[in-house]
């Protein structure tokens, strides 16, 4: 079956092409999930050459641990960041794997780019609310290089709002400024707004396709 599946991936850009080895070599389960994974891909191809699904495993690290262990890979962690790590509400798992789809800000007019609308059109396709270590978790595993090949610059993960220190609903952003690169923090109220060259993180359920 496997052989099958590899024959599959032609013509599909790299990046996919690494996801979808990624999961033939999980085994006989993670090889069904290609199959749904392929058709949701032709299902949903917004753009030619633009990869839009990514996979990330949760690895168990304590809240107290994060931020240490993303400046370690190269990263900076905000204040803001930060704090919703260290926030009641915010909780991490360990081994389960998340694969994650992107919704493009240039898919959207400027009126229709909100928190609340991005989410809706989302659920048109039967993708989900992301659990919110998908933030850092994502942030150690996608480049700016990555970002750029996805033709954004930032991508917002929409899991459920955490408060920040200053209690403002917010949700993780991976940033690069000339500061260098960040897992930021950014409102996550219904109505904000967001650029054409912003890039929105779901869930993408992994039976059912």
């Amino acid at each position: 079956m496997f052989s099958a599946l590899q024959d599959n991936l032609e013509g599909i850009d790299d990046f996919d092409s690494e996801l979808a080895k990624e999961i033939i070599g999980n085994g006989k389960i993670c090889g069904r999930e290609l199959m749904r994974f392929l058709k949701n891909r032709a299902r949903f191809e917004l753009r030619h050459d633009r990869p839009h699904f990514f996979l990330v495993t949760s690895d168990g690290r304590k809240p107290g641990e994060i931020s240490e262990y993303v400046a370690e890979q190269g990263f900076h962690v905000g204040n803001f960041a930060d704090s919703m790590i260290h926030h009641s509400s915010f909780f991490t798992t360990s081994g389960n794997t998340y694969l994650i789809g992107i919704r493009f800000g240039d898919e959207f007019t400027e009126s229709e780019r909100t928190n609340e609308n991005i989410r809706k059109k989302a659920g048109y396709r039967g993708w989900l609310t992301p659990p919110a270590e998908t933030g850092y978790l994502s942030r150690v595993k996608i480049s700016d290089e990555i970002l750029k090949k996805m033709g954004i610059g930032r991508l917002i993960m929409m899991h459920d709002p955490i408060p920040d220190s200053e209690e403002i609903p917010s949700l993780f952003a991976l940033t690069s400024t000339g500061a260098g690169k960040w897992l930021g923090a950014r409102c996550g109220r219904p109505g904000a707004g967001w650029k054409s060259t912003d890039g929105f993180g779901f869930l993408v359920p992994q039976v059912g396709l």
